[in-house]
Order: structure tokens, then sequence, then C-alpha cells
């Protein structure tokens, strides 16, 4: 990022999905992040590895309605999906992610939960 005072329309055109981390890091609410701002929120990513989950929770409900007829709430869900090893593209030893025209791909994950009494 430059140093330069980024607006909410600029900042949300430029980080795209993370649009929404715009007001965690404007901190005096004036629609601009300043370098110095900005600077500081990459110092608290680091030592927050769990940044997003802490600062998600602020979700706000969106327009739509679940089955119940309740407000879905923006952010409260999570996405649990399959993936290849890292950089796997690149390791001759690592199974192929190459997919060729005709091939098929198939892939079982399970995802075991446990409830854990508190």
């Amino acid at each position: 990022i430059n140093a330069k005072d980024w607006t909410e329309e600029e900042w949300k055109k430029e980080k795209g999905s993370f649009g929404w981390v715009f007001p965690h890091i404007d901190k005096n609410a004036d629609g601009k992040v300043t370098a110095a701002e900005y600077e500081a929120f990459q110092k608290y990513k680091k030592k927050h590895p769990n940044w997003e989950s802490e600062l998600k929770p602020n979700a706000k409900p969106v327009a739509s309605k679940n089955n119940e007829d309740k407000p879905h709430v923006q952010h409260n869900a999570v996405c649990l999906e399959t993936q290849h090893y890292p950089n796997s593209i690149n390791e001759p030893k690592f199974p192929s992610v190459v997919l060729k025209p005709g091939s098929v791909f198939k892939s079982k994950t399970v995802h075991e939960f446990d409830i854990l009494a508190a």
C-alpha cells in the first residue's frame, strides 16, 4: 500500500473480498485508511494469527432469511474443503494436481466432530 489515505471505495476496489476489513482499520472512523493505520493493522495481523475470526464476530444481519425465517448473519459460516499439498504443482514428489481432459477427479473427505463438555 502506498503512503496515502485510502477511501473506503478505493479500499474495496483494491482489496475485493477483504472490503469488510476497512472499518476495523479506519480507527478514527473518518472514512479513510492512512498509511499509519494500515501499518498498525499489519502489525496486529502478525500478533494475532486468527485475526479474521477475531474481527468477524462483529458481523451484521443481512436481508435474506434462513428456512426458520431468521435473518442470515454475514460471515456466520465455515467452509470445509479439500486441498492438495501446498505448492504441489512445483514439487515432483507430490501427487499431481493436473486434471487432463477426459480424466476423472475423485475425492473423499470425512469430517468428524466431537462435542466437548465445558
